[in-house]
């Protein structure tokens, strides 16, 4: 998590209470983390490894300290449905390792 600025004012107990949410997952070179058309669950904090979006012109990879996930489709409004399908797929192109957080785990800290 101190690789990713966004972080910096959150207090300790707050980011406790975000890692207590969080697993974490190794993948390897060529995993899906997640794939288009499937229902949105996850977003990811990446510890190690290198991921890019299937199929884009990304320049750079998301590297150590990226959180990444289809945010809008993550959070729940208070006055409309979520669209919960995903559009992107997310690829380990260097194995590694991230944190995921769920969908549930992401809604309090917003």
């Amino acid at each position: 998590m101190q690789a990713n600025t966004c972080f910096d004012s959150w207090s300790a107990l707050k980011l406790r209470q975000l890692q207590s949410w969080m697993c974490k997952k190794v993948y390897k070179e060529g995993d899906n983390v997640w794939e288009a058309k499937q229902k949105a669950e996850i977003s990811i904090l990446v510890a190690h490894g290198r991921f890019v979006y299937d199929n884009s012109d990304q320049i750079h990879p998301f590297e150590r300290g990226a959180f990444i996930g289809e945010f809008p489709k993550l959070i729940d409004f208070a006055d409309e449905e979520p669209e919960t399908i995903l559009t992107t797929t997310l690829r380990c192109i260097e194995p590694g390792y991230c944190f995921v957080l769920p969908k549930e785990g992401l809604q309090p800290f917003l």
